[in-house]
């Protein structure tokens, strides 16, 4: 499992959100991490209202509008602690019929109704790996909240972690999103036992879908990347090819869609 981080309204889900649909088109997310799809991909969103991420996936679907044929399923629950899930229920026969290669936990606070002491963690993953023992899951949690005595510099900037060690320690790897000036992000990891070493990863939001794409674009390497993994006409793409190639640059989320767009058509 991976646990993402970052603090309230950040952008976390937006970020998990273009995580999902790279998985499912098989893209190098921000030219990092090459996805592979085993299946669908499920996200329980337990943070919003449906309305709220509704609006945003309409948004999405402009850029996306094959996402619609694939396989991903939102699940919005009033109530879940998933410690507590009836295995007869019909709720866990529902989402078990899913059988996602990838599920979303959006986020850990709201699927769980202990307080957080050091087992709880334990508790709650093992939970969820036993619901869907086949599939990758990727954890949402909020930073500790912003307080005045840190406002004011009274507490050392690595209590910003507090509450998010425990859950840390039994994961695989840990994403961290920070805020910068002007809206700009970036994405550091705080554990990695898997997966290529990358250094800080700065990123802006695409003006079209709000979601996360890289600020100094990689789209002349990852263009590089998908020929040398694809069998394509050298003296120029077919329409075939070039819609892949399209697909390919918007779910790696290497650079804004207009720019993706000129690329391909210039490729």
């Amino acid at each position: 499992g991976m646990l993402f981080h970052g603090k309230r309204g950040i952008g976390k889900t937006l970020l998990a959100f273009s995580l999902a649909v790279s998985v499912l088109n098989e893209g190098r997310f921000l030219g990092s991490w090459q996805a592979r799809k085993r299946g669908g991909v499920l996200y329980v969103q337990a943070d919003l209202p449906p309305v709220m991420q509704q609006g945003r996936v309409k948004r999405v679907m402009k850029q996306f509008p094959w996402l619609r044929d694939q396989d991903l399923t939102f699940y919005f629950p009033a109530y879940l602690d998933i410690t507590r899930l009836d295995e007869e229920g019909e709720l866990v026969g529902v989402l078990q019929e899913i059988d996602p290669s990838l599920v979303i936990w959006d986020v850990l606070r709201r699927i769980h109704h202990m307080r957080e002491e050091v087992h709880v963690p334990a508790m709650v993953y093992g939970a969820t790996r036993y619901l869907f023992p086949n599939a990758a899951h990727f954890y949402i949690h909020h930073d500790k909240k912003w307080t005045k005595d840190r406002a004011d510099g009274v507490l050392d900037p690595s209590e910003d972690f507090s509450g998010v060690g425990p859950w840390l320690d039994l994961v695989v790897s840990g994403w961290h999103l920070e805020e910068g000036a002007k809206g700009q992000h970036s994405l550091t990891t705080t554990k990695n036992n898997c997966g290529p070493e990358t250094t800080k990863i700065l990123l802006k939001r695409d003006p079209e879908t709000l979601l996360p794409v890289l600020r100094l674009p990689k789209i002349h390497e990852e263009i590089q990347y998908w020929r040398m993994t694809h069998e394509c006409n050298p003296r120029g793409l077919r329409k075939s090819e070039r819609e892949g190639l399209r697909r390919y640059l918007l779910s790696s989320f290497v650079g804004t869609a207009t720019t993706v767009e000129r690329m391909v058509r210039e490729a």
